[in-house]
């Protein structure tokens, strides 16, 4: 099992020694408009910007000290609850 708290934390420092300490959001929002871009081209493409979507949500979850782990799991039942029955 990967430990996202752990990643977390690493990508956050990562991200402070790469000087990305603006607005994290910005980044995010960044990464996912290359993603979109991606979809087009090749799959291995679309995985590596999808991959830096979630690293960089993971920064920023580790820059504000969130227990991502905790969120995933709460929003993945809530998730389930809205499937129509």
């Amino acid at each position: 099992m990967i430990d996202l708290n752990f990643i977390s934390k690493e990508a956050c420092i990562i991200a402070k020694a790469r000087g990305q300490t603006g607005n994290v959001f910005k980044h995010v929002a960044g990464e996912v408009i290359e993603a979109q871009e991606a979809l087009y081209s090749e799959p291995d493409e679309l995985a590596n910007e999808l991959a830096d979507v979630i690293i960089c949500c993971l920064s920023a979850a580790g820059h504000y000290g969130l227990n991502i782990e905790k969120a995933i799991e709460y929003k993945m039942e809530q998730n389930v609850k809205r499937i129509p029955k």
